[in-house]
């Protein structure tokens, strides 16, 4: 739901939500991959662009805790795409648009982070306790 819509929302339904889930921002990684390959051509993003992905989403999460502030707010990261080839060692994702497996790690290590941080639920998965 985009942050305007919780008005609306609270038009239809009488209430704001009880609960907000937000989901990873793997949007950024193929918008970085399809219009900057330079970013992701490495094995590991750089320092510059994680602090910059922090921030956004810090943002993001204060927007929705200011306009559904009594909600339970939940964060869930994504697996990881299904790998192009296992074996070879390269962590390419088979949909190539979402750059290497690390980047994905990354990811969702520092948004999961972030959303501890800020008082949200932030569940590890199974297969981010096996990554991480």
């Amino acid at each position: 739901m985009p942050l305007q819509g919780f008005k609306r929302y609270q038009e239809l339904m009488g209430a704001l939500p009880d609960a907000v889930a937000l989901s990873s921002a793997f949007w950024d990684l193929a918008r970085w991959t399809q219009h900057m390959p330079e970013i992701t051509a490495a094995d590991n993003l750089n320092n510059e662009l994680l602090v910059e992905f922090g921030e956004h989403l810090s943002h993001v999460m204060m927007q929705i805790e200011g306009q559904a502030p009594a909600a339970l707010w939940i964060f869930r990261t994504t697996a990881p795409p299904e790998l192009k080839n296992c074996s070879d060692g390269s962590g390419v994702h088979a949909n190539n648009l979402l750059g290497k497996h690390s980047h994905v790690v990354a990811l969702n290590t520092i948004s999961r982070d972030i959303a501890r941080r800020r008082g949200w639920e932030a569940p590890a998965s199974s297969y981010e306790e096996k990554t991480v």
